[in-house]
């Protein structure tokens, strides 16, 4: 919790609900990219693989 700046877990609770609760309430309800784009994890192999069996996003699945 310290490196987070809290002192317990209640504390930290009531911030993130507070920090969701005022985003809810803005009016730019415009996703951030930097949050929502997939991004790949792993070797290249693995992402290479995952491409071609998945395609690039995964609202383009291929069925076999």
């Amino acid at each position: 919790m310290d490196l987070l700046g809290f002192e317990n877990y209640d504390d930290l609770k009531d911030a993130h609900y507070k920090w969701v609760d005022s985003a809810m309430q803005t009016d730019n309800i415009d996703k951030e990219n930097k949050w929502t784009q997939s991004i790949a994890v792993g070797s290249k192999t693995f992402i290479d693989f995952s491409m071609c069996y998945c395609g690039p996003t995964p609202g383009h699945r291929r069925e076999d």
